[in-house]
């Protein structure tokens, strides 16, 4: 399948002085088929050390972390190695032995060799490692599959997917077929969501067969949870985590600690939740308290939404019937969880840290973004209906330069070419990624 990380890689490869690359990404999202597929295709040669399923590698690295001690075992275990830069060191599943990350430094100015590095739980494993190679390396996240992958993936011809971003770039209307049949593509990838083997399990057997893969992800990250979690964090963090289709369920969507568990609060649950949000399982949504440049310095660090990674993973905790229902367009308590969780993870796909804003009580702006143009606010619906006085005045009281309502309905735009009327599943196009 192809991933648009195998383009980022060989750029990566192309700049001269290109540091480690350490690949953190959630579990199965793909990390280790694209930089084999990478590798394959950019070096003559591959060295691969998976430290999950290589025990006596994992217990020699632990204990050994100088270069040549290193160098020493790759040579004698990898007949094959030459210290070339037509060579690829892979270090996959370091998560469980983070001392590699300490030997990065000192590895890379013994070796002619390129070196990536890749893991789950990163994010919560790193504090294991004595010294991390601050400005020696560098990090990059992969995410699931984007819509424009999983509509690859799914056999749509990539003239049709240019056809898609030409309208977007004119601001012209899509052809009402292809319209029609990339709305109906993105409303089975809300179900299905981007992790490889479930748009692998769609394409060859359908939806159900592509939720059921996604519930056994589900579970395996609860088992993940209770691995990589110390203590009584394993425990609050696998409430947090099965409380967040009921926390979206709620009309304000807003994570309240009471929905976790009657009667407790941050003081109690913070810490977990963070634990979560370093593991990469969840995004962490902030509210805005005031509309200003950075939105970050804006932010209300006790008020916030959480929404899952992929929205397969999200769609995967429904019954049957409710997926049923969703897939002819006639859900709706779920409908609008869906579409937020997934402009969430396209959002974070693309580098962009989403905000959400609520001028009053009565109303809210989904997602708030900042790029090049300044302040950008993002509406989405999942029928139709695209009208919002509250988006309006929000365009009105703070001269934003480009708005943007995502919904069902075709390319269009207001008259002064501000709020911008787009197809969901042009998001992607929409907006440029920023990693």
């Amino acid at each position: 399948m192809y991933r648009n990380m195998e383009i980022i890689l060989k750029k990566w490869k192309a700049e001269k002085r290109h540091k480690p690359l350490v690949i953190i990404g959630a579990r199965q999202v793909g990390k280790t088929y694209s930089v084999n597929a990478f590798g394959k295709e950019s070096y003559n040669n591959i060295i691969t050390l998976n430290f999950q399923d290589d025990i006596p590698a994992r217990e020699y690295f632990a204990t050994s972390r100088s270069a040549d001690e290193i160098l020493t075992y790759i040579e004698i275990n990898f007949p094959n190695y030459t210290n070339s830069k037509e060579t690829l060191i892979f270090f996959d599943e370091v998560q469980l032995c983070p001392e590699v990350l300490t030997a990065l430094k000192y590895l890379s100015a013994k070796v002619s060799c390129d070196l990536v590095c890749s893991g789950s739980m990163l994010g919560v494993q790193l504090h294991k490692t004595s010294s991390w190679p601050v400005g020696y390396v560098q990090l990059l996240t992969m995410h699931p599959m984007s819509f424009f992958e999983f509509a690859l993936a799914a056999g749509i011809d990539k003239k049709y997917i240019k056809t898609v971003e030409k309208c977007v770039e004119e601001m012209s209307p899509v052809p009402e077929a292809i319209h029609n049949r990339f709305l109906q593509l993105f409303r089975d990838y809300m179900i299905c969501g981007g992790m490889p083997e479930a748009v692998s399990e769609y394409v060859s057997n359908g939806i159900a067969a592509a939720v059921r893969v996604t519930r056994r992800l589900s579970n395996d990250y609860r088992v993940d949870i209770a691995h990589y979690a110390d203590g009584k964090t394993k425990i609050k963090a696998q409430e947090c985590f099965d409380s967040i289709p009921a926390q979206l369920a709620k009309e304000n969507r807003k994570f309240q600690y009471g929905v976790v568990k009657k009667g407790y609060n941050a003081r109690y649950y913070d810490e977990s939740l963070n634990w979560l949000e370093a593991s990469g399982l969840v995004i962490k949504t902030n509210r805005l308290a005031h509309i200003d440049l950075p939105l970050k310095a804006q932010r209300e660090l006790g008020i916030f939404k959480i929404y899952l990674f992929d929205t397969g993973i999200l769609a995967g905790q429904f019954s049957d019937a409710d997926i049923s229902a969703f897939m002819q367009d006639s859900l709706g308590t779920y409908k609008g969880m869906l579409y937020e969780n997934v402009t969430a993870g396209l959002l974070r796909g693309m580098g962009y840290t989403s905000y959400y804003y609520e001028p009053n009580t009565s109303s809210e702006i989904d997602f708030i973004i900042e790029d090049s143009d300044g302040i950008v606010p993002i509406e989405v619906k999942g029928g139709l209906h695209t009208k919002s006085k509250a988006f309006d005045n929000f365009i009105k009281n703070h001269s934003s330069k480009k708005a943007y309502r995502f919904s069902q309905k075709n390319i269009g735009g207001d008259k002064d070419g501000v709020v911008r009327f787009m197809p969901i599943y042009t998001l992607e196009f929409c907006l440029k990624q920023v990693t």
